[in-house]
């Protein structure tokens, strides 16, 4: 079955506009090179399957499609899954990293401050006060023993650290704390 012209021409325009914004935001520096190729080759595909009837037509005979256009609807939809499926597992890495990322960054913030208090941040988890005052807050004292924790393994190990106590938040990964937790406790106040 032929598809309609109008259809024709409908996809035609889509996919020039697709490969403009594609090189656009490229241009701008607002999508990355790898993530463009997967546009600019879905444009492709899209203008190649739409100027070329007979493989319509003979993709549709492949897959027993009454309808041809129908084929086109269905690799679109199969198209933005697996995009779906690709980004969800980026972002998950990502969400991973930034949580990795501010653990150690909460950790090096508390060294620092330490530091410029004049004290070691040894001195606080092997039991000395590092405070002038004598006190330290329960937050502090923690994020003391979770800095000589990864002190001691040279990497943060996952497991937050609440009023001295290492706790595990996700019951399934017991060595992942939970996503809401940035890494390093609030100072009771």
């Amino acid at each position: 079955m032929r598809i309609p012209v109008e259809q024709q021409i409908l996809a035609v325009v889509f996919s020039l506009i697709l490969l403009l914004v594609t090189v656009q935001l490229v241009r701008k520096h607002r999508l990355r090179e790898e993530y463009a190729l997967v546009w600019l080759g879905a444009s492709l595909v899209i203008f190649v399957l739409t100027v070329f009837d007979p493989l319509v037509g003979f993709l549709a005979d492949l897959f027993a499609v009454s309808y041809a256009p129908t084929l086109i609807v269905v690799f679109g939809v199969l198209f933005c899954l697996s995009i779906l499926l690709s980004q969800s597992v980026l972002i998950s890495f990502q969400a991973d990293r930034i949580r990795d990322l501010a653990q150690s960054v909460g950790l090096l913030e508390w060294r620092i401050h330490q530091l410029q208090r004049g004290s070691a941040p040894d001195t606080v988890a092997q039991g000395g006060t590092g405070t002038q005052n004598g006190t330290v807050p329960n937050g502090v004292q923690a994020i003391g023993e979770a800095a000589q924790g990864a002190t001691a393994a040279g990497v943060s190990d996952g497991v937050a650290y609440r009023n001295g106590h290492a706790e595990a938040d996700d019951p399934d990964h017991p060595d992942r704390p939970h996503p809401d937790d940035r890494g390093h406790a609030q100072p009771d106040r």
